[in-house]
């Protein structure tokens, strides 16, 4: 696309205008210079890009200050067909390979070749998919779908601009092609996630999503692999694929699919890991030992595989925090920050992000690890000396937290969020019961306040959310639906929680990318759980008091739970769990094990009553209630699906 082309482009009524003025945005300065004559850069002459430097008086553009690169204007300035020769022979190397490769049976073994310019040592098969063009730097193909190198360039300024900042593990200054040239897989898994927000072509994402599929498993069967697979899965699980309900049919005594049977991602966090340490990531320092060919590893190279290490385990341990598993991240010494070891100092967000994620790994060992509670849960008799130690180790980070992005601001409240969860979990005839049952609602409150205001003053976390947030943002629903709905409510501000609650129910239909998807169900299914429980005018008689007492017999306490084992999120498990007793309170606990091993009865009767029981102005959509099986109930793809119409697990 040359500047002529793009110059019409933006001055069409149907740019979008996020990524106009994410591209391109003119400072007050700037635009009081617009008469100055100005030139293009060299960076911006040499991308093809548009620009807004200022020559006299000298100002850099936007896109050079934003990739902090030195911005320039030489009148001998030439395009080159690379930016740097390195680029330019790791494509030749690839076609040589390729070359090779074609010549080569498929014999089961891998012909490697030796060469010190590529960044990571790779195989004949995992370099060239026969899926994926050859031609990098026109265009790409995948499994019929072609996107062209014109929208490629603005898939990847999109991904650099809005979702780089949650996870920093690419190189924002390589190009599209130097992607797709690493690995193709990288390369469609940036392209995919561009994809989300892509105006342009809403059906890309769509397109898409099943030949990436098909890439993704054939990459990973092939073996041996690159630390690139493992940038593209730590990327995956930040932003997955979107989930639509599942129809097809189970051998399960509840029919069809729930969405936590088809969600890959807890599942690809763990491939992660293991291809992390299969390929030597957690000892960056010697690589060598692990590549198994002599071959010289450069200095940009380690400190990119120790970046690439660092954050595979916090997506990982993410991914478990929020899912209430066990973690597979290791935060040993080699991702300590005050380590003088580390050939690079590690970015500022990714240490300080390390640090919180240590203490969600000490919330764990010291809260959730006892192995002699079936549940995991600590003695109660030594609750109040691991708090008091945690509670230590979180005033550290709330001192040093000025020094903190927005982004990990937010982290470190979705960590305070989990540490006083567990208040859910405590005798509540403790003396301390009270108190850490207000630090969790007022740590629910502030975080959803937090993120409304981040996005008021960014206008982009919603839209480009990671599973992370849009989790612990649920997490943070439950909290409010527990305790709103409690004897305790009347000790806070139940106007500003129900406020709080409504906008986060907005907030993850913004999130949402696609009508039916995990964010839509989600914030469905808690809306009509807040309805049904009272809307959090709790009065100490549990659910469904007031109007709803006809449905519900105030048997249910919204502040005992009743599944422990599911860590720092059992509370929002045993939301849904209670949620669907109450819709059937006849059925026992041995009634509900009968469910689940033989033919359940309709699941759409215990809609039905509800429908009765609350009346069509309870519901928010009239469509949405005429799913069968209580298909709209599973929406909440965690474990909560249709076994037996009760989601009992």
């Amino acid at each position: 696309m040359n500047d002529e082309q793009e110059n019409q482009g933006g001055g069409s009524s149907n740019a979008d205008p996020a990524i106009t003025a994410s591209r391109h945005p003119i400072s007050p300065k700037t635009r009081s210079h617009r008469n100055v004559p100005f030139k293009s850069c060299n960076e911006c002459r040499q991308q093809k890009l548009r620009c807004d430097v200022i020559k006299e008086p000298f100002l850099p553009c936007s896109r050079c200050q934003r990739l902090r690169i030195d911005c320039r204007i030489d009148s001998s300035f030439k395009r080159v067909d690379k930016r740097n020769k390195e680029a330019t022979m790791q494509r030749e190397i690839r076609e040589l390979r390729h070359q090779l490769a074609s010549q080569v049976e498929r014999s089961g073994e891998s012909t490697m070749l030796n060469s010190p310019q590529m960044p990571q040592h790779e195989t004949v098969s995992n370099v060239q998919d026969p899926s994926v063009s050859d031609d990098s730097s026109k265009q790409q193909t995948l499994e019929g779908v072609t996107v062209a190198s014109e929208s490629l360039a603005i898939l990847f300024e999109q991904y650099f601009s809005f979702y780089h900042p949650f996870c920093p593990v690419l190189d924002p200054m390589l190009s599209h092609a130097d992607y797709f040239a690493l690995s193709p897989f990288l390369g469609w898994t940036i392209a995919l996630i561009g994809a989300r927000r892509y105006p342009q072509d809403p059906k890309l994402l769509s397109n898409l999503t099943g030949p990436y599929k098909n890439l993704l498993w054939v990459t990973i069967a092939t073996m041996p692999h690159t630390y690139h697979v493992v940038k593209a899965l730590a990327l995956l699980c930040t932003w997955p694929v979107p989930l639509l309900k599942d129809t097809t049919e189970s051998s399960l005594p509840g029919g069809k699919l729930g969405l936590s049977e088809t969600d890959p991602t807890f599942l690809y966090s763990g491939i992660m890991m293991q291809i992390a340490w299969q390929t030597g990531l957690h000892r960056p320092l010697h690589s060598h030992d692990f590549i198994k060919q002599t071959r010289y590893v450069t200095s940009n190279e380690e400190e990119d595989r120790w970046l690439t290490w660092a954050i595979c385990n916090l997506v990982s341990h993410g991914i478990s925090i929020v899912n209430g598993q066990p973690s597979t991240a290791t935060f040993d010494w080699i991702l300590d920050p005050g380590l003088s070891v580390t050939p690079q100092q590690l970015p500022d967000d990714v240490s300080h992000r390390l640090l919180i994620a240590k203490f969600l790994k000490h919330i764990t060992k010291e809260l959730y690890s006892n192995p002699l509670n079936l549940a995991g849960l600590v003695a109660e008799k030594e609750q109040p000396a691991a708090r008091e130690k945690l509670k230590m180790e979180l005033l550290g980070l709330d001192e040093i937290s000025i020094h903190f992005s927005p982004i990990t601001k937010l982290h470190l409240l979705a960590a305070k969020v989990h540490f006083w969860s567990f208040a859910f979990l405590m005798n509540r005839r403790s003396t301390e019961y009270p108190t850490s049952l207000s630090n969790a609602y007022t740590t629910a409150t502030t975080l959803i306040q937090s993120m409304l205001d981040v996005d008021i003053h960014s206008n982009f976390l919603f839209q480009y959310c990671t599973t992370v947030f849009l989790r612990t943002l649920v997490s943070s629903c439950c909290v409010l639906m527990k305790v709103l709905n409690s004897s305790y409510a009347t000790s806070f501000d139940t106007l500003q929680g129900r406020s709080l609650f409504n906008s986060a129910i907005l907030a993850m239909r913004t999130i949402s990318l696609k009508s039916n998807d995990f964010p839509d169900r989600v914030a469905e299914a808690l809306a009509r759980m807040w309805r049904a429980f009272g809307s959090g005018n709790g009065s100490g008689n549990g659910y469904g008091n007031g109007s709803r007492a006809g449905m519900f017999d105030g048997s249910i306490d919204p502040l005992e739970s009743k599944i422990r084992s599911r860590m720092c999120v059992s509370h929002v498990y045993d939301c849904f769990w209670s949620w669907r007793r109450s819709m059937s309170p006849e059925a026992s606990t041995q009634a509900i094990i009968e469910t689940m091993t033989s033919a359940a009865p309709p699941a759409n009767r215990a809609l039905m009553g509800m429908r009765s029981a609350l009346g069509s102005e309870d519901y928010i959509d009239a469509d949405m209630a005429t799913l069968p099986d209580m298909a709209l109930f599973s929406s909440f793809g965690w474990t909560f699906d249709e076994i037996g119409g009760f989601g009992f697990q």
